[in-house]
């Protein structure tokens, strides 16, 4: 993963995630992204370089009550080590698929939110409606060898995929 295991790719990795408050909660051995030392940060460009990298096998995962409802939300809280791979990762990605999406696409993507759509639909001309929707269980039913195979087009890399 010579992209993912950049050192510098890795430090800003590191310093966007311990900037955000919310991912200063405890994983389930109670390591946050805080704890991390430089030593450790070199560890894992080298496990990444070498191709001896493996996600870690537990995660955390709390419940969290849903607003306006007596349902609860799972959340899966990551080991530090694996968000920040998981950020890299994600900056490749970015740094592929960004220049092909369209400049109307605002869902997840970097830079862009609700607001700034609501921005650009104030310029659209015959729009009657906007229907904004949250799928339920979207994620849970995607077919992952059609996603793999997508991403095979445009990377190369074995480990990444």
């Amino acid at each position: 993963m010579p992209q993912v295991a950049d050192p510098i790719n890795l430090i800003v990795s590191y310093e966007e995630l311990k900037s955000l408050p919310g991912l200063l909660t405890p994983a389930f051995d109670n390591q946050t992204i805080s704890n991390l030392s430089h030593q450790r940060l070199a560890e894992i460009f080298q496990s990444l370089f070498f191709g001896s990298f493996h996600f870690a096998a537990r995660m955390k995962r709390i419940l969290l009550p849903k607003p306006k409802s007596s349902k609860k939300r799972p959340l899966t809280i990551p080991s530090p080590i694996d968000r920040i791979v998981h950020r890299s990762m994600a900056s490749v990605l970015e740094q592929i698929y960004e220049p092909i999406f369209l400049p109307v696409s605002f869902g997840f993507r970097k830079w862009r939110n609700t607001h700034m759509l609501f921005h650009e639909l104030q310029n659209w001309t015959g729009v009657r409606r906007v229907i904004r929707g949250d799928v339920s269980k979207c994620f849970d039913s995607v077919h992952h060898k059609l996603v793999l195979d997508l991403l095979a087009e445009r990377i190369d890399d074995p480990f990444f995929l």
